[in-house]
């Protein structure tokens, strides 16, 4: 048998078509509906998160992971997001205004509170104390949710 190689340039994929293979342009989609097709992970009523194979971007099929962790974190963050009303009432951070919000970022793998003022952050708290009882008290969830909040 011989053996060929077949360098594929950028921007494109190699397609097999029965015995021909041929090059296609890979192009981005530019909106949701070009995608036509997706597959992952789904969370159900019961909080329970199941595969998902091949539906269509119809709007019943927009609550499709990629990936069973993204599902798994929609969960987490979820419930974090009931927390921070909890914690915060109505108040809303506003970066716009200048002024330090306390946060829990995380720098590689470790969580940290840092003053920001300038650098949007899901959770921000008017306090120091908030933000430091929250991390203490729910770090499993914000490490749940990691791969939605910090990517």
């Amino acid at each position: 048998m011989k053996k060929i190689e077949i360098q594929v340039p950028d921007g494109h994929d190699l397609v097999k078509d029965g015995d021909v293979f041929r090059l296609v342009k890979n192009e981005l989609p530019t909106s949701w509906e070009e995608l036509s097709r997706v597959e992952g992970w789904h969370v159900v009523g019961s909080n329970s998160i199941t595969s998902y194979f091949r539906g269509s971007t119809k709007t019943i099929h927009r609550n499709i992971f990629a990936t069973k962790e993204q599902a798994e974190a929609a969960i987490a963050l979820a419930q974090i997001t009931q927390l921070l009303k909890a914690y915060n009432g109505d108040w809303k951070a506003d970066w716009s205004d200048g002024t330090v919000k306390w946060c829990i970022i995380k720098y590689r793998k470790e969580y940290s509170i840092e003053a920001l003022a300038e650098i949007n952050v899901l959770l921000a708290f008017p306090t120091r104390e908030k933000c430091k009882h929250f991390l203490e008290h729910h770090r499993e969830l914000i490490e749940k949710a990691s791969p939605l909040l910090f990517g």
